[in-house]
This record gives structure tokens, C-alpha cells and sequence, in this order.
């Protein structure tokens, strides 16, 4: 696991879900009761991760979830939003300077 975030984190939520990315697995997991952990859905066939990155679910109904994860085949971090339905990835864009910037914790403040 490279991240875990909080599905509702915000004040007023009557409920909440924990979602964790399994880069080992390639896939969206999130937590039942009992700490058992359920796939939600795979990464993008043919990618896979380092063991670095970030995951956050931030803004009411959890309108921005994003990932900050390193291809295998990468020298630099992407940024990437994640489908909390399927698991599915769509990368925004490289994070930092050229082949400069692993990521390894992520977390966003709405304003």
C-alpha cells in the first residue's frame, strides 16, 4: 500500500470510507468492517508503480481524489485522479522538475 484517504472527510459527513491503493496488486481496495480490504477495481492494464507515492480524497462529496504515484518505467512522480468506482487512473501530468521528483505522501487542502 502507497496511500490510503478517507472517502466524506469533511464536516457534516454521516458517513465515511477508507480507500488504499495496492501497488503490489495494481488496484483500488477500500476497507470493510473488520479491516477486511475489497478490490474495487484495477489500475490501467499494462502500469504498474514503486512502492512511493500519496493518495487524498479532498473537498465535499469528495470531489477530488488524486494520486501522486511513480511508474515502474519513470524517473518522476505523476499526478494522476482516481475513479473511486473502478479504480481506474487518468494522469494529469508530471509532478516537479524532469527526472527530479519521487513523491511519497500527498495531501490537499481545498481553499
Amino acid at each position: 500500500m502507497v496511500g490510503t484517504a478517507f472517502s466524506n472527510s469533511y464536516v457534516g459527513a454521516t458517513s465515511t470510507t477508507q480507500y488504499e491503493l495496492d501497488v503490489a496488486a495494481g488496484a483500488l481496495v477500500r476497507q470493510t468492517s473488520g479491516a477486511v480490504l475489497a478490490m474495487v477495481g484495477q489500475f490501467n492494464a499494462g502500469t504498474t508503480f514503486t512502492l512511493e507515492g500519496g493518495f487524498d480524497i479532498a473537498g465535499g462529496e469528495n470531489g477530488l481524489q488524486l494520486a501522486a504515484l511513480r511508474p515502474t518505467s519513470a524517473a518522476q512522480s505523476t499526478l494522476y485522479r482516481v475513479n473511486l468506482a473502478t479504480g481506474a487512473l487518468t494522469a494529469i501530468g508530471l509532478l516537479g522538475s524532469s527526472n527530479t521528483t519521487v513523491v511519497r505522501a500527498l495531501a490537499v487542502r481545498l481553499q
